[in-house]
């Protein structure tokens, strides 16, 4: 049974969670988080077979218009319709601790059925019996005989003998020897290589050992991803109010979530380090601008990138160089350096006659 579930830094922050909240509100948002730890609890795989849209919102805690609110969770893309039913998206991805809870208890349940079936379990029939005595008799026997000719193949003859007479002596005392309750030991025979029996040298771990080694597991996969967190997490943390700002832009400009994939994530740093703290801002201006190469590449990332210091410059003054602009300027300008070179000609051929400047 899951104790708890993964919540992504960033969650806040994220385009859909933005959406929710202006959909549904806050409480919108907690919602989704119950909704998350009921999955956690009783559907680990992340599949809500059997639930309504009444029965998630009784999950969620939600009050208000049960369709209503599935309805939004499954718009903003917090939940996907499937044949069987609804599933949290992309659960197993994100919460693959919690999505095996079953099969790890599944898993711990066949090693004890097959541990019990062995007799290894303390208060599991450990008294001694005819069908005991018989079995741990054969395989004693069957042991030695195998013991015995490994070391046939493998020695001597002086020392297969010496070996031999060891075993035989051994096997006679293990024979005679009282079955000890406890699990078998293995047996005392100083020169014979007889493997242990493959019995743990811990106790049997149960339900509650079992749960406890999972938690100690899940917690060194914590403390490891918290000691070096992959470079794709910081890239989003990075560049989280860079994206945002971007985003909500794109949406309002195009009605579509523009795509963000580890090529985006690098380009949105190297923007952030290149404008600092005027990066958000600057990107809503770009998305704005009506530039025809810009429209042509739809606002992507790479434009914003390539142009960023020229963007922040035009948001800093408030203008928009369009490429209609950019011909005016440059025809006034070809305009200007004609007309300077004229002036220059008359003036060398003495044609250009310059009225004195009048004192005042």
């Amino acid at each position: 049974m899951n104790t708890d579930f993964r919540l992504k830094i960033g969650f806040s922050r994220h385009t859909k969670t933005l959406k929710l909240k202006r959909r549904l509100g806050a409480d919108g948002v907690l919602a989704l988080i119950a909704l998350w730890e009921y999955t956690a609890l009783n559907k680990p795989d992340g599949l809500l077979s059997g639930m309504d849209c009444e029965d998630i919102a009784l999950a969620a805690g939600w009050e208000g218009d049960s369709e209503h609110l599935v309805q939004t969770l499954v718009k903003v893309g917090w939940l996907d319709e499937t044949p069987d039913g609804y599933r949290v998206h992309d659960w197993e991805q994100h919460n693959e601790w919690a999505a095996k809870a079953e099969d790890r208890s599944e898993y711990f349940r066949d090693l004890a059925a097959k541990r019990r079936r062995k007799g290894r379990l303390p208060g599991n029939g450990g008294e001694k019996n005819d069908t005991h005595n018989d079995t741990h008799n054969d395989t004693q026997n069957a042991t030695l005989s195998e013991t015995f000719s490994e070391t046939q193949n493998d020695t001597p003859n002086m020392t297969v003998n010496a070996t031999y007479s060891a075993t035989l002596n051994a096997a006679s005392a293990v024979r005679d020897a009282p079955i000890p309750s406890s699990p078998i030991p293995s047996s005392p025979i100083p020169s014979s290589p007889i493997p242990s029996s493959p019995i743990p040298s811990h106790p049997y771990p149960t339900d509650s050992v079992a749960e406890a080694k999972a938690e100690s597991q899940r917690e060194e996969v914590d403390a490891a991803h918290a000691a070096s967190p992959p470079a794709v997490g910081q890239q989003e943390a990075k560049s989280a109010r860079l994206w945002e700002a971007y985003a909500l832009s794109y949406q309002d400009r195009y009605g579509v979530e523009p795509v963000r994939n580890a090529k985006v994530n690098r380009q949105l740093c190297q923007v952030v380090d290149r404008l600092g703290r005027e990066a958000p801002a600057v990107a809503g201006f770009y998305v704005r601008h009506n530039n025809a190469y810009y429209v042509k590449r739809g606002h992507s990332v790479d434009c914003l990138l390539a142009d960023c210091e020229k963007l922040r410059t035009e948001w800093a003054t408030g203008q928009q160089i369009t490429a209609a602009h950019a011909r005016d300027l440059d025809q006034c300008q070809t305009t200007a350096s004609l007309t300077e070179r004229l002036i220059e000609k008359f003036r060398r051929e003495g044609k250009l006659i310059e009225e004195p400047a009048h004192a005042s």
